[in-house]
């Protein structure tokens, strides 16, 4: 996990350095004595490409907790969204998602977005809907 994190600080670190949150866009709301930026890892698929450190998402506390808990776009779709896009090494994505029943985006920078394509086409098979992440209210499925 800590090699995801290090990732993902690499790729979302702004010229100002603060890290900045790939749903809501702002910075991260606090710092750890460290001096480090608290966000969360989250997986952006549970699947097999969970062995791949691209598969997870640099979100602020509040994004994530909506992502895991109020999620209204299948993971299917999530999935297909992102491997159907053309990404350039420079540029930046947006894959469709709704949060709370809110559309919003997860923006992805041109490499984590080519390295999770390659992950998701390295792995078999979709999830499905039974697999996807936990009910609306929090409880597993």
């Amino acid at each position: 996990m800590s090699e995801a994190r290090n990732y993902l600080r690499q790729h979302y670190t702004n010229d100002n350095g603060e890290l900045i949150c790939q749903i809501c866009l702002l910075p991260m709301p606090f710092q750890l004595p460290t001096g480090e930026y608290y966000f969360e890892a989250v997986q952006f698929v549970r699947d097999a490409a969970n062995d791949f450190q691209a598969n997870r998402l640099a979100l602020c506390p509040t994004c994530a907790a909506k992502y895991r808990h109020a999620r209204g776009t299948k993971l299917e779709d999530l999935r297909v969204d992102l491997l159907t896009q053309e990404v350039g090494h420079q540029g930046s994505i947006t894959v469709d998602v709704v949060l709370a029943g809110v559309p919003r985006q997860i923006r992805f920078v041109g490499k984590h977005a080519i390295d999770l394509q390659a992950a998701l086409v390295a792995t078999e098979g979709f999830p499905s809907d039974e697999d996807d992440m936990e009910f609306n209210d929090g409880s597993e499925r």
